[in-house]
């Protein structure tokens, strides 16, 4: 996550990680995650950590993962991961088991296309990466898409002849 913090920068976005051990347990923590990151054991992580060690704000997330008990009698939570836009609603959020790592690829494909599609009222196919084209809804105004993509809006011939599927690569 150290590494890739230049990538959130970019897009303005500020993470805030959340784990169920003490501050005094995260502290001791960070010196791990940076060495084997290799930076600086003893340097703050360049964003913060919020202690719920009581699961206080899982229980709140709905993260609690009810199978799981810890012999504390303390609920284990599955690997969340929410992304609130700059409204403070919810737009996205990943869960993974505790035992399966996250795909930081993939969070950050997500964020540029939650950007795009909410800055330009678009949309993103599967798999879509940034440069690649872009779903335009049905009724798109033709002045913005003049002004936003490369060419004129494109549309798929499907076997109903519906013209519902409309594509256009954006301006750079």
């Amino acid at each position: 996550m150290v590494k890739l913090m230049p990538e959130f920068e970019k897009r303005n976005i500020k993470p805030v990680a959340m784990s169920l051990d003490t501050t005094e347990n995260h502290l001791k923590w960070i010196k791990d995650i940076n060495a084997f990151g290799g930076y600086d054991p003893e340097a703050p992580l360049p964003f913060p950590i919020i202690a719920d060690s009581d699961r206080t704000i899982a229980v709140l997330l709905g993260m609690v993962k009810p199978a799981a008990i810890k012999k504390t009698g303390l609920p284990i939570t599955a690997r969340h991961l929410f992304v609130v836009g700059p409204d403070k609603k919810l737009k996205l959020s990943f869960i993974y088991p505790t035992t399966t790592g996250r795909n930081f690829s993939e969070v950050l494909r997500a964020m540029d296309s939650l950007q795009i599609t909410d800055k330009y009222g678009v949309s993103t196919e599967a798999n879509w990466q940034p440069g690649d084209r872009i779903v335009v809804p049905k009724g798109f105004p033709p002045e913005k898409a003049d002004k936003l993509f490369v060419n004129k809006v494109e549309i798929e011939p499907l076997p109903s002849g519906k013209p519902y599927l409309q594509f256009a690569e954006l301006k750079k």
